[in-house]
């Protein structure tokens, strides 16, 4: 459902635009405020259904980017002032201001005993505010677990937004995500 003031459409309107004149005679120039009232805030996502491909997670000490959503069973989810980027595995954000960013994975390990966190990256830096670990238990291979995440960020407009993990082994593990999600939501300026 798109809003509209006389020729002016919410889903088009920027700031400065002017709405045609008001009951006084005189227009009136819209504010960003007026622009997040009258439609549909910014938002997008991404996600992976039945997803069967290993990425190897070779670092310890800092999260690598997923590939999950590139790969058979990545999809590009629906969008508004966002576009969500599968083939990158990113969402970037046309518009500023602050965002509600959310994930969910669920993955099998090829070790067990570890403990996996997760993150979400913008343009390269890590959100703290959304972090999640899941331990995997004995069974490295067969124990499904899941990690959910979420936190608010002020993002700068056209700026990626990603999502990163890394575990506590030693060395290189595989990681096989089946499900997963990555959602930005535009919540004000």
């Amino acid at each position: 459902m798109s809003t509209k003031i006389g020729n002016l459409n919410a889903a088009t309107a920027e700031e400065g635009d002017e709405i045609p004149a008001n009951r006084s005679g005189s227009d009136v120039k819209l504010t960003a405020g007026d622009i997040a009232s009258l439609g549909p805030n910014s938002y997008g996502g991404m996600y992976v259904y039945d997803g069967a491909t290993a990425q190897a997670i070779t670092n310890t000490t800092t999260p690598v980017k997923l590939t999950c959503f590139s790969l058979a069973g990545g999809v590009n989810g629906l969008s508004h002032n966002c576009t969500p980027d599968k083939v990158n595995n990113r969402i970037t954000v046309a518009r500023a201001g602050t965002y509600y960013l959310n994930y969910s994975l669920s993955f099998l390990s090829s070790v067990a005993s570890i403990n996996f966190e997760s993150y979400v990256y913008v343009d390269g830096t890590i959100i703290p505010s959304t972090g999640s670990m899941s331990k995997m238990a004995a069974g490295a291979g067969t124990d499904t677990k899941c990690i959910n995440g979420g936190g608010f960020a002020a993002i700068a407009a056209n700026k990626d937004v990603d999502l990163r993990a890394y575990h506590s082994h030693v060395s290189s593990v595989d990681m096989t995500v089946s499900h997963a999600n990555l959602t930005v939501r535009y919540v004000g300026t």
